[in-house]
């Protein structure tokens, strides 16, 4: 039986977990102050801890890496809607990705319309793109070059966050405003869409703005102003993993083709599950680009 994540077979897993285990349980690896990755952390709880088996850790990783499929998905249709609305700031994005790639010209041969089905609908509304774009590897600078794209990013996530509410258990109690008793037990939750569309926090919140995000901007706002991966010791552990992905994803789409869509904003019907969805579904066409 081979495992479903790292495709390798028991033996295989033997060998490795020895290894690790040496690694471990060295006095150079006690003494590191450096910051553990994910992996480390859990093979930490099942070597040194001994409170996580590997299939625990198996599961972790598969959360890790599959959980945030819908989320990421849906964070990347609302983007590719937004710039279809919005043709300007999506000429700004492909201007600044053809200044960090050197204008390299890479589109693909065909048309395409992308039809998300949104919530309840069965049928595969995905297309899938990755044989056509043939855009070569994106390294870690280049991401880090994409300033705009992450704001346009960002903004998409306050107008339509993934997840569009976030729950607390209280240990304690919490007065809030003076005046507000929450008490130890209770059920906290924070509706993210709603906070993220208060005219109190960002102004004007039915406009499409990525230029909130940049830093003289974010510095105004409270920290806690903009949570579309919640906050605090328990949020979103896969974030880092989600943002690098949305962009990596939009920026070949955004290099390749042109975005439309024919959908109207004040036309959208929104539904809160456990991923903020359209109840028509988003329609996005792709139009390749030519030199």
């Amino acid at each position: 039986k081979r495992d479903l994540v790292t495709g390798s077979g028991p033996k295989e897993h033997t060998g490795k977990k020895v290894t690790f285990n040496d690694l471990m349980t060295s006095s150079s690896f006690k003494r590191a102050t450096k910051r553990l990755a994910f992996l480390d952390l859990l093979m930490h709880q099942h070597l040194i801890e001994n409170n996580m088996t590997l299939e625990d850790i198996r599961e972790e990783v598969d959360t890790f890496m599959f959980a945030g499929h819908d989320t990421t998905a849906m964070n990347i249709s609302w983007a590719l809607y937004l710039l279809g609305l919005h043709e300007d700031i999506q000429e700004r994005v492909r201007k600044e990705l053809d200044e960090i790639f050197n204008g390299q010209s890479l589109g693909g041969q065909d048309e395409y319309e992308i039809v998300d089905h949104g919530a309840g609908d069965d049928a595969d509304g995905q297309v899938h793109l990755s044989d056509k774009l043939k855009l070569a590897d994106v390294t870690a600078d280049q991401l880090g070059q994409m300033k705009y794209l992450e704001m346009v990013i960002k903004e998409t996530l306050r107008m339509f966050p993934s997840i569009p509410f976030v729950a607390r258990q209280m240990t304690e109690d919490v007065l809030v405003g003076g005046k507000y008793l929450i008490p130890e037990g209770s059920t906290c939750t924070i509706f993210t869409h709603a906070l993220h569309n208060n005219a109190s926090v960002f102004p004007k919140p039915e406009r499409f703005d990525p230029d909130r995000f940049l830093p003289e901007n974010v510095a105004k706002r409270h920290p806690f102003a903009f949570i579309p991966f919640s906050a605090g010791a328990r949020n979103c552990i896969g974030q880092k993993f989600a943002k690098m992905e949305v962009k990596i994803i939009l920026a070949k789409i955004i290099r390749n083709y042109r975005i439309q869509t024919t959908m109207e904003r004040d036309k959208l019907k929104l539904v809160g599950e456990l991923v903020l969805r359209s109840v028509d579904g988003l329609h996005i066409r792709l139009i390749p680009l030519t030199k």
